[in-house]
């Protein structure tokens, strides 16, 4: 018993030194992907917070303590993309929109024109309507200056306007395109990050920065680059000598925008890191509030984030710093080139007012500021660029990640199905480690067999292959002697029905988390099957019944009735197959019976794998399969069991012991 207490404390360190916020969430994916017939309908209740999970809870701590280093590692696995991938990435999202980007970019090209032609009217105005003593010239220039600074206003508007739609559709294909991706990744890479970190990574950082940055684009850099364009050839036209100077400085911008864009996407990937970590240590506190709470660790809590935010606060300062020396260098060079243009200016006038007047000056130092002002601008757009390119590369390496469960192209099911389950000489390990070794195990149809042993003896890890949320390092799981690996997963999994010992509920109303599972069903059907489970009688108490909202992960419900709305969701199903993951080992013996009621219903014609903790449970299974260290013992009835003196008897006698029933079910499984 010491050891065995040795290694639960040994866990237990392990699961804090991890932040094990995943307990709270782990049935989330879980069930997602059992119950989600039409995929897109957990879209709507899941955007939220992606939740990362481990399917059972007895492996979860060996799957991460496997996963630590690449989570504390994650630039690691971080891919660096060239700009020739990064634009043929990007084009199939652009080009439904290439008409109306087109559109767009001449309407701010238009705007850029208008722009170039500002300084002009302060060259007439000195150069012509002041020196012939001319109002009316002067009130002519300024009109052409308001209808052109009009035009310029609505042409702007109606620019904007297209943008910010065709921004807007390509923000939406990348949202939908990544929470389709993440749905489809296998628990191997959920159970490497948070999900305060994926959301963050994906959603939060990468899909938002890639947004703002196509909006600069379409805005800014158009009208920089037309603007640019018709400023420098006035500039040329009025003076090309100090055209000259203010191309020379222009050099010195590109200089010193390429000598610093490598730190300045090294510092944003780091910052942007940081600031990822910092999103899922918050996320993993405001759930664990209540823990936090308990224990009376607020000033704890609270010491432990912000030694961990100030180290993020200093890499996003870094960041934001190195962005800064690029605009001083460039604010520098434009004081150093308007000087130079100051100079050389007054220069030309002195020496033939003539040929270079002052309107002219005037002028030219005008379009000296708007190429200065736009040659800065878009050093600073170069700087975003990079920054840019970091949270492409932060997104895409999650979209081109696979997941390690591989299907077989036109895979199709039985065209009936009776629901034998085989184990034939399966070994899985979640890291170097096997977890189970050698099974052998036959389920046969519509029987119920209860999984006993201690924790970590691999019951869960059987639940986990049998669901293929992983597959096995060698032999075979098959389904009325079909290998699952060639059948289709969406598919296969439709099979199954899953009660866990703690269910998760989307934050929506109980109806709505049923109807995830079968929209079309009627009002009259779901509260026959509310009935059989036995969830009916506490949800006609509420005000709203049926539009009841459950809380987040079903937090304003009591552990019994989350368990029942569980069952009532597994019955909708119409699953041949059930797995009760300790159902319940956490329940009340009130609680009990009526979730046992409904478990009753739901078992009925179907095959029944059972994680059991309970003594009753194990008793009116068909089959007992005793485990340890990964290996099947034994297998057989109940008295079968006890009569031949084995490892199944040695546990009964630890479980019916006056020990508490704590120690019971860690030293035997159950109780």
């Amino acid at each position: 018993m010491g050891n065995t207490l040795n290694t639960r404390r040994n866990y237990a360190a392990r699961e804090k030194a991890v932040r094990w916020e995943t307990m709270q969430l782990k049935s989330g994916l879980l069930q997602a992907a059992i119950v989600s017939r039409p995929a897109g309908r957990l879209s709507n209740f899941c955007n939220s917070a992606f939740p990362r999970v481990i399917a059972f809870q007895n492996e979860s701590v060996m799957v991460h303590a496997c996963a630590w280093n690449e989570m504390n590692n994650p630039l690691e696995k971080l891919r660096h993309y060239e700009w020739r991938e990064i634009g043929r990435r990007f084009w199939p999202l652009v080009q439904p929109h290439r008409w109306r980007g087109l559109w767009a970019a001449l309407l701010i090209g238009a705007v850029g024109l208008a722009v170039a032609l500002q300084p002009l009217f302060a060259k007439y105005m000195i150069d012509v309507a002041i020196p012939q003593r001319n109002l009316s010239l002067a009130l002519l220039a300024a009109g052409v200056f308001l209808i052109v600074m009009l035009l310029r206003m609505t042409l702007w508007f109606w620019a904007m306007t297209v943008v910010y739609r065709v921004q807007q559709a390509i923000v939406f294909e990348l949202r939908a395109t990544s929470f389709a991706h993440l749905q489809s990744l296998c628990l191997r890479f959920h159970s490497q990050f948070s999900s305060g970190y994926i959301y963050e990574r994906v959603f939060g950082n990468s899909i938002n920065t890639l947004g703002n940055f196509m909006q600069v684009v379409f805005s800014q850099l158009v009208v920089y680059v037309v603007g640019l364009a018709f400023s420098l050839w006035f500039c040329l036209y009025l003076s090309p000598v100090l055209t000259l100077v203010i191309l020379t400085g222009a050099v010195g911008y590109v200089v010193a925008a390429r000598a610093l864009a490598r730190r300045i996407y090294a510092k944003t990937q780091v910052s942007t890191e940081a600031g990822m970590q910092i999103v899922n240590v918050i996320m993993d506190k405001l759930r664990g509030h209540k823990t936090i709470q308990s224990f009376a660790l607020e000033e704890r809590v609270q010491e432990e984030f912000t030694r961990q935010l100030r180290p993020a606060m200093d890499k996003w300062l870094a960041s934001v710093l190195e962005s800064m020396k690029l605009g001083f260098v460039t604010e520098g060079l434009g004081y150093l080139i308007t000087a130079g243009v100051m100079v050389g200016g007054a220069v030309l006038v002195m020496r033939d007012a003539g040929r270079f007047p002052l309107g002219t000056l005037v002028a030219f130092m005008g379009y000296q500021a708007t190429l200065i002002g736009m040659i800065s601008a878009m050093t600073g757009v170069y700087g975003q660029m990079m920054s840019s390119r970091a949270a492409f590369d932060q997104l895409f390496t999650v979209l081109d990640t696979d997941s390690t469960l591989v299907e077989q192209p036109g895979a199709v099911l039985p065209s009936t199905i009776e629901a034998r389950l085989e184990f034939r000489d399966v070994t899985f390990a979640y890291g170097d480690t096997p977890v189970v070794r050698n099974i052998n195990l036959a389920i046969p149809a519509h029987q119920t067999v209860a999984l006993v042993g201690r924790s970590g003896s691999g019951k869960s890890t059987l639940a986990n292959l049998l669901l293929r949320f992983y597959d096995p390092d060698t032999g075979t799981v098959l389904l009325d002697g079909h290998d699952v690996r060639d059948l289709p997963l969406r598919e296969y999994r439709s099979l199954f029905g899953v009660v866990l010992q703690d269910p998760f509920l989307f934050d929506t109303t109980i109806e709505a988390n049923l109807r995830t599972i079968r929209p079309d069903i009627s009002e009259a059907e779901l509260i026959q099957l509310l009935d059989q489970a036995g969830a009916w009688e506490f949800i006609e108490k509420f005000p709203d019944r049926l539009q009841h909202r459950v809380g987040e992960g079903g937090n304003q419900l009591s552990g019994g009735q989350r368990q029942r709305l569980a069952v009532a969701r597994c019955l909708l199903t119409r699953s041949r197959i059930v797995i009760l993951d300790e159902a319940t080992s956490a329940l009340d013996v009130e609680s009990e019976q009526l979730v046992q009621r409904g478990l009753t219903a739901l078992a009925k014609g179907r095959t029944v794998i059972i994680i059991a903790h309970r003594l009753s449970t194990i008793r009116s299974a068909d089959q007992i399969v005793v485990m340890e260290q990964g290996r099947v013992v034994e297998q057989g009835k109940f008295a079968e069991l006890l009569a031949r003196g084995g490892q199944f008897a040695r546990l009964y006698a630890i479980a019916t012991s006056t020990s508490t029933e704590r120690l019971k079910v860690e030293e035997a499984g159950f109780a």
